[in-house]
């Protein structure tokens, strides 16, 4: 019984981590994006405009892959992916 929690727990963990490196902004991955962009650009205006739109890319894709394999849309998910969107909007156009 032991093990069985240990590998929920250890799954869970390793789910949370692939979905922060997700290239949404303002997850982890986003923020690593951002970055990459700031420094490979030079231009922050366009640093931020690429990661918002590679947030928003993203965030539709994972949504639609995932509406695809569960065969129906997550109402869920798509709370937390427009909480996201949103909170990239708020902080990218704030200059981040």
């Amino acid at each position: 019984a032991m093990a069985l929690v240990l590998y929920l727990v250890a799954q869970l963990n390793f789910l949370l981590l692939v979905f922060n490196m997700l290239p949404i902004y303002p997850f982890d991955g986003g923020q690593a994006l951002y970055n990459f962009c700031k420094l490979g650009l030079g231009d922050y205006h366009l640093a931020r405009s690429v990661t918002m739109g590679i947030s928003v890319a993203s965030a539709i894709g994972y949504f639609s892959w995932r509406t695809i394999t569960d065969g129906e849309p997550s109402l869920f998910l798509g709370m937390i992916l427009a909480w996201a969107l949103m909170n990239a909007w708020t902080s990218l156009r704030n200059g981040a």
